[in-house]
């Protein structure tokens, strides 16, 4: 009896012996697990930033100089909103210290990945160049949306600038910018004038400069055949259509768009007839 309760104790020790290694085995297998899971968590999600960057928005946020390497898609939007500041002027650039970018990220983001960072980083904003061409076009296509010409053009008839504008090609941002033009003084959008250009980057005022301009109007205009006395009574036969190109005031002429009905006629009579034509 006693040599059958041994056996029994003996069987049950190496049973809890059993039991204790079991447990301790798996403990460090689960710490050795995670330790494991961890390290290679944090290889597979980084952070890379190069040392050269061009960028092209006004502010600069983090996803638009680094590669982002991370699963979760609410982090990964978060990470990449995280605000550098302000982009340098086209063309201009400046550095942004790798220690900062570290200790940004870390300061805003609690997970734990690797930052590949340089020990600083050169932000370059991208231009373009907008041609004089393109200045020329903005500036014609300004002039035609104005009350003096918005209604007079037609098929007929068109806009041009005479001589060179005497300009180079501007750098701006690459990014839409917005262009507004004002006429230094008059209506009388005809000759030689300046015009104010101002750029705009957003709200703010990016560059503004005077272009000199020598405005022509090509195509019909409606002329008088031959020579009119004052108070004679105007009728068609007396008018006759012509493609010219004139850079004088443009209330001494009509154009073709303008010879549309009787009542046209009537205020062609009393200009020619103001003017003593």
């Amino acid at each position: 009896m006693i040599k059958i309760i041994q056996n029994s104790f003996e069987i049950l020790k190496q049973f809890l012996l059993f039991l204790f290694i079991f447990i301790v085995s798996l403990i460090v297998f689960s710490i050795i697990s995670a330790t494991l899971e961890k390290a290679h968590g944090a290889e597979y999600r980084y952070i890379k930033v190069p040392e050269i960057v061009f960028v092209k928005s006004a502010d600069i946020f983090l996803g638009d100089i680094a590669e982002i390497h991370i699963n979760d898609d609410s982090l990964r939007t978060f990470v990449k909103a995280i605000n550098l500041g302000t982009a340098p002027l086209p063309g201009a650039w400046r550095f942004i210290k790798g220690s900062y970018l570290v200790n940004l990220i870390k300061a805003r983001v609690e997970n734990s990945f690797n930052i590949i960072v340089p020990e600083k980083v050169k932000i370059i904003s991208k231009v373009v160049l907008v041609s004089t061409k393109e200045i020329e076009e903005k500036i014609i296509a300004f002039l035609k949306g104005t009350d003096t010409w918005k209604n007079r053009l037609g098929e007929n008839g068109n806009l041009v600038l005479q001589g060179d504008l005497n300009l180079e090609a501007i750098a701006i941002p690459e990014r839409e910018m917005n262009f507004k033009f004002k006429v230094a003084t008059g209506d009388d959008l005809l000759g030689a004038t300046n015009i104010e250009l101002s750029i705009f980057d957003r709200e703010f005022l990016f560059k503004k400069f005077w272009v000199r301009v020598n405005i022509a109007y090509s195509g019909e205009i409606i002329v008088a055949n031959r020579d009119l006395r004052p108070g004679e009574v105007l009728n068609d036969a007396m008018l006759d259509r012509r493609v010219i190109t004139i850079d004088n005031s443009p209330s001494r002429f009509f154009t073709a768009k303008e010879l549309l009905s009787e009542a046209d006629l009537q205020l062609w009579r009393h200009w020619l007839k103001k003017l003593h034509w």
